[in-house]
């Protein structure tokens, strides 16, 4: 019977992006060259003009933070920290070879921690596919157990077990904002500048019936309109040990009460944080 040879097998392929190599569960690379026909006087009878513009490549990945029995940690957290800290980091030094982080999320249930990267580059080179070795590292997926988060330099846990607040779940989205810039003689493809970056991000917590229209006791990081107490570490989300800043301070946009029959009472807090 005909079989295919394991080199068609996307299970059996990790993804390379600069000397470290991820164990993810879906890559997506796509080249990007913008086409448009260009209509002239002669009309379309045997007349072909093509207006080309330019050439550049996104990628997507999707996969399940992993917890890494050794310590490796080459999962799609790190990778986020890693570009992450290139975006945060442009204005200090150069940015290193590797693709622009565009947009991110990460969602934490109980069921799972998810995570979305959208990533910007000007060659597929930055990416390579290898072949998974005859020994791999031990991992299991990452649950809201492996999560902290730290908000004015105290940590709440997402397992309920704070001493602030409980947190059921959280969604966080990293926005890059990337321009394409063009100049005579350059090449085709676009010199690529970060402008801005910005956190959001959603959090539920568990509130009491007395708590659901007294928030501002409850949730100590937001009062009549006031930011976050600056610091270090005044807004951080840790997975398996890797840290990942989401900013300096913050401010709440909106308060959405539930409260129904046969569940917990919950509050869910939107906020945009200041990273720099």
């Amino acid at each position: 019977m005909p079989v295919l040879p394991p080199a068609y097998l996307s299970s059996l392929q990790k993804v390379s992006i600069g000397n470290n190599t991820y164990i993810l569960e879906k890559f997506n690379l796509q080249q990007l060259n913008s086409l448009s026909d260009k209509q002239m006087i002669q009309g379309s009878l045997g007349v072909r003009v093509m207006d080309v513009g330019e050439l550049y490549w996104k990628s997507q990945i999707d996969s399940t933070a992993l917890i890494y029995e050794n310590g490796v940690n080459t999962d799609i957290f790190a990778l986020l920290t890693l570009l992450w800290a290139n975006v945060t980091n442009v204005n200090t030094g150069a940015v290193p070879q590797q693709p622009l982080l565009e947009k991110a999320t990460i969602n934490i249930t109980k069921d799972a921690v998810k995570c979305n990267l959208n990533l910007k580059s000007d060659l597929p080179t930055y990416f390579s596919i290898v072949t998974g070795g005859a020994t791999e590292p031990i991992a299991r997926t990452a649950k809201w157990y492996d999560c902290t988060l730290t908000i004015n330099n105290g940590p709440i846990g997402f397992g309920g077990t704070s001493t602030s607040v409980g947190i059921e779940s959280a969604e966080i989205e990293l926005d890059t904002k990337i321009n394409q810039r063009y100049f005579i003689g350059q090449g085709q493809t676009p010199f690529f500048s970060i402008e801005s970056y910005k956190i959001s991000g959603r959090i539920t917590i568990l509130a009491s019936p007395a708590d659901m229209l007294n928030v501002a006791n409850l949730i100590p990081f937001q009062n009549r309109g006031g930011l976050v107490r600056t610091g270090a570490s005044s807004l951080v989300l840790n997975i398996g040990g890797l840290n990942l800043y989401i900013g300096l301070a913050a401010m709440n946009s909106d308060y959405t009460r539930t409260i129904q029959a046969g569940d917990v009472n919950k509050i869910t807090v939107s906020f945009t944080s200041y990273t720099s």
